[in-house]
C-alpha cells in the first residue's frame, strides 16, 4: 500500500508542519506517557504541582510544538 499527501504551499504550511512532524509527536507522546507511568509506579516521587509536570511536558517536547 502506498499513500501520497498533498499541500498547497505556502498556504497550507501549518498542515504540511503538522503532518511532516506526526511521527516524531507520536514517539514523544508514548515516551512522556511511560516517563509518567515509570515515575508513579516505580518510585515514591509525587510531583509537586501542576506546573511541574507542564515544565516535564514542556522539556519533553521541546522543538516539536512549534
Amino acid at each position: 500500500m502506498r499513500a501520497q499527501l498533498t499541500f498547497k504551499l505556502p498556504e497550507e504550511e501549518h498542515e504540511f508542519a503538522l503532518a511532516n512532524k506526526a511521527g516524531k509527536l507520536y514517539g514523544a507522546a508514548w515516551d512522556f506517557a511511560q516517563l509518567l507511568r515509570g515515575k508513579r509506579k516505580y518510585t515514591d516521587e509525587k510531583p509537586g504541582s501542576w506546573s511541574e509536570v507542564e515544565q516535564l511536558f514542556n522539556e519533553h517536547f521541546e522543538g516539536l510544538l512549534e
